[in-house]
């Protein structure tokens, strides 16, 4: 076990090869103030498996990624991810601040997280960036342009709403999520692969089994 422990140098997950870099975390063991796994990046950009998204990468994002966010889970929470119009992710609480509907039911346009049920768009960092309601026309409907003061509600949306964004990064071919405060996300604690003796080559598949996760995740942790 010495030997073993001494070659390894920390957790070492068998189906991606993942070395921790949270040595707090082996100490005081915590669901909380971690990086969480949660899509590959070939699912946020809209392909069907890793293989065609390897196949077509130089295309970049498939043109129904550009009308789907990503929707998941990260311990029952509902979240929801999209790149804006740098090809950055962004992650937030799957829920509109307006009305709460599931923001993962919208679209994205131009880098941008459209609210299906009024219309509210998110952009970079999930700001809150348009809000179609604020919006006035002349009498012959030919311009329409922001009332007073709508910049200001714009941005009092973005500061109210700033507790559903979610620190994210993509990090050796995964998308992490912190779980924790978004100031405190700390990317040097990111597992990373394995160097020079017990450097492997992660390679990843779905296995669809015809019972409850749960069942899976017990089976593993066996």
């Amino acid at each position: 076990a010495k030997h073993i422990s001494s070659r390894v140098g920390g957790i070492v997950n068998s189906y991606t090869p993942t070395q921790a870099n949270n040595p707090k975390l082996l100490k005081e063991p915590s669901f909380e103030n971690v990086w969480y796994a949660v899509a590959y990046p070939w699912q946020i950009d809209g392909y069907e498996t890793p293989l065609d998204a390897a196949l077509n990468k130089h295309k970049g994002p498939k043109p129904s990624a550009s009308s789907k966010p990503f929707a998941t889970r990260l311990w029952g929470e509902p979240i929801v991810i999209y790149r804006d119009d740098d090809k950055k992710l962004v992650a937030m609480a799957d829920s509109c601040p307006h009305r709460s509907v599931p923001l993962s039911m919208g679209r994205v346009e131009d880098g941008e997280l459209v609210c299906m049920y009024h219309g509210w768009r998110f952009g970079k960092s999930g700001q809150c960036v348009d809000v179609p309601t604020l919006k006035t026309t002349t009498p012959d409907d030919e311009q329409v342009k922001y009332g007073e003061g709508s910049s200001r509600f714009l941005k009092t949306v973005t500061n109210a709403n700033c507790g559903n964004h979610r620190a994210i990064v993509e990090h050796e071919g995964l998308v992490y999520v912190w779980r924790g405060h978004l100031l405190e996300a700390d990317t040097s604690l990111l597992p990373t692969r394995r160097k020079g003796d017990m450097e492997t080559v992660p390679i990843d598949t779905v296995l669809d089994y015809a019972v409850d996760y749960s069942y899976i995740v017990e089976n593993n942790l066996d």
